[in-house]
Protein backbone atom coordinates (compact mmCIF):
# COMPACT_ATOMS: atom_id res chain seq x y z
CA UNK A 1 0.00 0.00 0.00
CA UNK A 2 0.86 3.63 -0.02
CA UNK A 3 1.69 5.53 3.40
CA UNK A 4 2.54 8.64 4.00
CA UNK A 5 5.67 9.07 6.43
CA UNK A 6 5.96 12.57 7.53
CA UNK A 7 6.75 14.56 4.36
CA UNK A 8 7.80 11.16 2.39
CA UNK A 9 5.28 9.23 0.23
CA UNK A 10 6.45 5.31 0.28
CA UNK A 11 4.73 2.65 -1.18
CA UNK A 12 5.63 -1.02 0.88
CA UNK A 13 4.53 -4.22 -0.18
CA UNK A 14 3.29 -6.63 2.83
CA UNK A 15 2.83 -10.09 0.96
CA UNK A 16 5.97 -11.36 2.27
CA UNK A 17 4.65 -11.45 5.91
CA UNK A 18 7.19 -13.96 6.95
CA UNK A 19 10.77 -12.63 5.86
CA UNK A 20 10.42 -8.92 6.86
CA UNK A 21 9.37 -6.45 9.83
CA UNK A 22 9.03 -3.65 10.63
CA UNK A 23 8.82 -2.71 14.52
CA UNK A 24 7.76 0.85 14.86
CA UNK A 25 9.42 3.06 17.88
CA UNK A 26 7.60 2.43 21.45
CA UNK A 27 5.55 -0.12 19.86
CA UNK A 28 5.91 -3.83 21.01
CA UNK A 29 3.35 -5.07 17.99
CA UNK A 30 5.88 -5.96 14.44
CA UNK A 31 4.11 -4.87 11.32
CA UNK A 32 4.97 -6.63 8.10
CA UNK A 33 6.41 -4.26 5.36
CA UNK A 34 9.30 -4.18 2.95
CA UNK A 35 9.54 -0.48 1.63
CA UNK A 36 9.82 -0.56 -2.03
CA UNK A 37 10.34 3.32 -3.02
CA UNK A 38 9.95 6.63 -1.20
CA UNK A 39 9.89 10.18 -3.18
CA UNK A 40 9.82 13.37 -1.51
CA UNK A 41 8.80 15.86 -4.42
CA UNK A 42 6.13 18.42 -2.68
CA UNK A 43 7.06 21.25 -0.72
CA UNK A 44 4.54 21.30 1.89
CA UNK A 45 2.30 18.68 3.38
CA UNK A 46 0.00 16.54 1.40
CA UNK A 47 -3.55 16.68 1.73
CA UNK A 48 -5.26 14.29 -0.57
CA UNK A 49 -4.06 11.16 -2.74
CA UNK A 50 -5.85 8.85 -5.59
CA UNK A 51 -5.14 6.02 -7.83
CA UNK A 52 -6.24 5.77 -11.31
CA UNK A 53 -8.22 2.90 -12.39
CA UNK A 54 -5.13 0.84 -13.36
CA UNK A 55 -3.40 1.47 -10.01
CA UNK A 56 -0.20 2.28 -11.97
CA UNK A 57 -0.95 6.18 -11.29
CA UNK A 58 -0.72 7.73 -7.89
CA UNK A 59 -1.70 11.45 -8.00
CA UNK A 60 -1.02 13.63 -5.08
CA UNK A 61 -1.87 17.27 -4.29
CA UNK A 62 -1.94 19.60 -1.33
CA UNK A 63 -0.59 23.10 0.71
CA UNK A 64 2.14 23.61 -2.24
CA UNK A 65 -1.15 23.94 -4.66
CA UNK A 66 0.42 21.70 -7.19
CA UNK A 67 -0.53 18.35 -8.20
CA UNK A 68 1.77 15.68 -9.06
CA UNK A 69 1.37 12.41 -10.63
CA UNK A 70 3.76 9.28 -10.47
CA UNK A 71 4.12 6.05 -12.02
CA UNK A 72 4.44 3.67 -8.86
CA UNK A 73 5.48 0.82 -11.16
CA UNK A 74 8.19 2.53 -12.60
CA UNK A 75 8.79 4.47 -9.57
CA UNK A 76 8.85 7.88 -11.22
CA UNK A 77 7.17 11.41 -11.35
CA UNK A 78 5.42 11.47 -14.87
CA UNK A 79 3.68 15.28 -14.19
CA UNK A 80 4.04 18.84 -11.97
CA UNK A 81 0.83 20.37 -12.69
CA UNK A 82 0.80 23.54 -11.68
CA UNK A 83 -2.42 26.01 -11.63
CA UNK A 84 -3.84 26.19 -8.40
CA UNK A 85 -4.06 29.38 -6.68
CA UNK A 86 -5.02 27.54 -2.99
CA UNK A 87 -4.28 24.41 -1.22
CA UNK A 88 -5.31 21.40 -3.35
CA UNK A 89 -8.75 19.37 -1.48
CA UNK A 90 -9.39 16.67 -3.93
CA UNK A 91 -8.47 14.89 -6.34
CA UNK A 92 -10.64 11.93 -9.20
CA UNK A 93 -8.99 10.34 -11.97
CA UNK A 94 -11.59 9.52 -15.00
CA UNK A 95 -12.27 5.93 -14.63
CA UNK A 96 -11.13 4.72 -18.07
CA UNK A 97 -7.46 5.62 -17.85
CA UNK A 98 -7.57 6.05 -21.79
CA UNK A 99 -8.75 9.71 -21.47
CA UNK A 100 -5.89 10.50 -19.76
CA UNK A 101 -8.06 12.85 -17.21
CA UNK A 102 -7.63 14.03 -14.06
CA UNK A 103 -9.84 16.42 -11.74
CA UNK A 104 -8.34 18.48 -9.08
CA UNK A 105 -10.40 21.24 -6.58
CA UNK A 106 -9.01 23.68 -4.27
CA UNK A 107 -10.10 25.45 -1.64
CA UNK A 108 -10.46 28.54 -2.99
CA UNK A 109 -13.36 27.07 -5.32
CA UNK A 110 -11.70 26.21 -8.23
CA UNK A 111 -11.63 22.42 -10.08
CA UNK A 112 -9.14 22.06 -12.67
CA UNK A 113 -9.85 19.56 -15.68
CA UNK A 114 -6.31 18.11 -16.51
CA UNK A 115 -5.74 16.18 -19.69
CA UNK A 116 -2.22 14.46 -18.49
CA UNK A 117 -1.09 14.09 -21.94
CA UNK A 118 -0.75 17.46 -23.11
CA UNK A 119 -0.22 18.17 -19.18
CA UNK A 120 -2.82 21.36 -19.51
CA UNK A 121 -5.41 22.33 -17.60
CA UNK A 122 -9.09 22.96 -18.70
CA UNK A 123 -10.71 25.32 -15.32
CA UNK A 124 -14.08 24.32 -14.41
CA UNK A 125 -15.72 27.36 -12.17
CA UNK A 126 -18.63 27.22 -10.04
CA UNK A 127 -18.19 26.93 -6.33
CA UNK A 128 -17.77 30.00 -3.97
CA UNK A 129 -15.69 28.24 -1.46
CA UNK A 130 -13.32 24.65 -1.17
CA UNK A 131 -14.32 22.15 -3.09
CA UNK A 132 -13.97 18.92 -0.98
CA UNK A 133 -15.14 15.99 -3.04
CA UNK A 134 -14.63 15.16 -6.42
CA UNK A 135 -15.44 11.80 -8.73
CA UNK A 136 -16.54 11.15 -12.19
CA UNK A 137 -19.59 9.07 -13.27
CA UNK A 138 -19.10 5.39 -14.17
CA UNK A 139 -20.32 7.00 -18.11
CA UNK A 140 -16.97 9.01 -18.14
CA UNK A 141 -18.89 12.09 -19.70
CA UNK A 142 -19.79 13.72 -16.45
CA UNK A 143 -18.60 14.82 -13.34
CA UNK A 144 -20.05 16.09 -9.61
CA UNK A 145 -18.01 18.36 -7.18
CA UNK A 146 -19.06 18.99 -3.94
CA UNK A 147 -17.94 22.22 -1.66
CA UNK A 148 -18.62 23.53 1.57
CA UNK A 149 -21.28 26.29 -0.40
CA UNK A 150 -23.71 23.85 -0.13
CA UNK A 151 -24.00 23.18 -4.04
CA UNK A 152 -23.47 20.06 -5.92
CA UNK A 153 -21.96 21.09 -9.58
CA UNK A 154 -22.66 18.65 -12.46
CA UNK A 155 -19.74 19.14 -14.88
CA UNK A 156 -19.68 17.80 -19.08
CA UNK A 157 -16.26 16.76 -19.28
CA UNK A 158 -16.27 16.97 -22.68
CA UNK A 159 -17.08 20.11 -22.98
CA UNK A 160 -16.03 21.70 -19.99
CA UNK A 161 -19.04 22.75 -18.90
CA UNK A 162 -21.35 23.12 -16.14
CA UNK A 163 -24.60 21.48 -17.03
CA UNK A 164 -26.24 21.95 -13.49
CA UNK A 165 -25.94 23.38 -9.73
CA UNK A 166 -27.79 21.69 -7.02
CA UNK A 167 -28.11 23.59 -3.91
CA UNK A 168 -28.15 21.01 -1.00
CA UNK A 169 -28.60 23.19 2.69
CA UNK A 170 -25.52 21.50 3.54
CA UNK A 171 -21.95 22.03 3.24
CA UNK A 172 -20.81 18.57 1.98
CA UNK A 173 -17.32 16.83 2.88
CA UNK A 174 -17.15 14.27 0.81
CA UNK A 175 -19.61 12.08 -1.74
CA UNK A 176 -20.33 8.62 -3.05
CA UNK A 177 -21.81 7.78 -5.93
Amino acid sequence: GVRLVGSEMCIRDSSDDENDSVKKDGDDDETSAVLIHSWKQHDAPVRTMAFDSTTTLLATAGADRCVMVYDVVRHHLTHALHGHKHVVTCLAFHPDSQQHTLLSGDEGGAVISWNLQTKRGKPLDAHASAVTALAVLHDGRRAVSAGRDSILCVWDLSAAVLLRTMPTGERLEGLVL
